[in-house]
Formats: C-alpha cells, structure tokens, sequence
C-alpha cells in the first residue's frame, strides 16, 4: 500500500525559500514518488507527496528533514492516509 504525506511549515517562512526547499525535495523523491511541481511552485506552506512506496517511507522522510534543515525550515511532515 503506497502512503501521501503532508509536508507543512510550522513558522512562516519566506514563501521563495520554502518553493526553494520545495523544488529540491522534488528533485530528491521524484523517481519515487509522485510529486507536482505546479503545486510547488504556488505552495505558501505546504505540499503533497503521493504513492510513497511502503518501504521506502521513512528514508524519504529524512531526506525531507535533512532538506528542511539546509533550508533552516520549521517543517511537520504528516500522514495523509
């Protein structure tokens, strides 16, 4: 069963920096997994990534929070199913 997490800013960052942040993690999940760019690039503070494969979850979630650190993001990343 694939998974979609949420991922969301818990501080108000500068909406350039997190569509910057959001268009690495993009770069980085992919291959892997269904992630839109348009969605991205009018996000404020959050977005979506979709058919995350089961075994592959938890690596994908600290790809994202080694990018947020980079990007010194304040992110929450949830489950959405």
């Amino acid at each position: 069963m694939s998974r979609s997490i949420a991922v969301v800013a818990t501080s108000s960052p500068a909406v350039h920096n997190f569509r910057d942040f959001g268009e690495e993690v993009y770069r980085a999940v992919r291959d892997e997994c269904r992630i839109d760019i348009s969605e991205i690039d009018s996000a404020r503070d959050r977005f979506s990534i979709y058919e995350i494969p089961p075994n592959s979850k938890g690596e994908i979630v600290q790809r994202i929070k080694k990018l947020a650190r980079k990007y010194s993001i304040e992110a929450e990343i949830r489950n959405e199913d």
